[in-house]
């Protein structure tokens, strides 16, 4: 079966989102990628990036323009895969993918598969797993229908590995349509890191039963301003209401893939970690050196939160207030 990515392009080049999902495509075809479908503007650049990930073929569109949204790509991309007729198409969980694929879905009547967290070979055919229920519930679907099948893949869970020494064939494309421009995209704005929602956090700052109380918990909520991550933290901390629900992390709150998250006082139970599986960095601070939470961090420190955090916030603005302007 034929798999395709369609990979998003910025000011810096390929998305890390596109990375991510060029890495898990290719995973899942079984180490070669039948296609990359390039849609963004600077493409000669974003080719170069793309041939890393081997595909066998990048199909480059010729007009792709920087005004335009996912949904103004959708009819180009559906004739593309009327005429090929790849098994599955993705895209990364973004507000591109999103609009791009939700719209092709529609116009061209294929089943679509959004926010996964994983694909794999069932019996008969692919299975496609998510989560429901306020993300409590994770759950295999799959499709019955005979036409390609369209994905989006969740951000900020995969690794990124690339396949070099693989030649891709490159074919431009023209559109036999007119681009509809029905959105301009005029900028963006990043969130407030204090605020975001934790899913698409990329740095966090988790406490849990170590941290005492209300108070103590301040200092969760000091140092994540200071470094600009998102607060979250355990059951414990939920239902002592030093956090709301939706900054709850495990199996009965969020599912979070950050860069970093930084655990203070959290021992590290199973219906917590289920939460955090995928961070790329853990870091744990705890005074139980046999604490569960130590085997899964990536580094630690054993002492107590109290201790630890102030020292630690303290070395942070000092390193702020030394800091030289870059360039000076």
């Amino acid at each position: 079966m034929q798999i395709w990515v369609v990979v998003e392009g910025d000011d810096h080049g390929l998305r890390e989102s596109s990375r991510e999902v060029l890495t898990a495509a290719t995973t899942v075809a079984g180490g070669v990628l039948a296609a990359a479908v390039v849609l963004a503007p600077d493409k000669e650049n974003l080719v170069q990036e793309v041939m890393e990930f081997g595909p066998q073929t990048i199909y480059l569109h010729e007009e792709g323009s920087p005004s335009v949204t996912g949904e103004d790509y959708a009819e180009f991309l559906g004739e593309l895969i009327e005429r090929e007729r790849p098994g599955l198409v993705l895209a990364a969980e973004t507000q591109f993918g999103k609009g791009l694929l939700s719209r092709t879905a529609l116009q061209y009547r294929m089943p679509i598969f959004p926010d996964c967290l994983g694909i794999s070979q069932g019996p008969e055919s692919l299975l496609f797993e998510r989560l429901w229920y306020g993300e409590r519930v994770s759950a295999l679907l799959t499709s019955a229908a005979e036409r390609p099948v369209l994905a989006t893949w969740r951000e900020g869970i995969v690794n990124v590995k690339k396949c070099p020494g693989l030649n891709s064939t490159v074919q431009k494309v023209r559109p036999q349509v007119q681009t509809l421009n029905l959105t301009r995209f005029l900028e963006e704005v990043k969130a407030d890191p204090l605020t975001v929602d934790l899913s698409e956090a990329e740095v966090i700052v988790a406490g849990g039963g170590g941290m005492g109380s209300a108070a103590g918990f301040q200092l969760i909520q000091e140092l994540a301003e200071l470094i600009g991550a998102a607060v979250g933290g355990s059951r414990v901390a939920r239902d002592n209401g030093w956090i709301p629900l939706k900054r709850q992390i495990g199996q009965t709150g969020k599912t979070v893939a950050p860069r970093l998250i930084i655990s203070c006082g959290i021992s590290g139970a199973t219906q917590h970690t289920f939460g955090m599986r995928d961070a790329k960095k853990i870091i744990a601070i705890n005074k139980d050196k046999n604490a569960p939470i130590f085997k899964i961090a990536d580094a630690g420190i054993v002492g107590d939160v109290h201790e630890v955090l102030p020292e630690l916030i303290k070395r942070i603005k000092e390193g702020k207030q030394n800091a030289r302007p870059v360039g000076a």
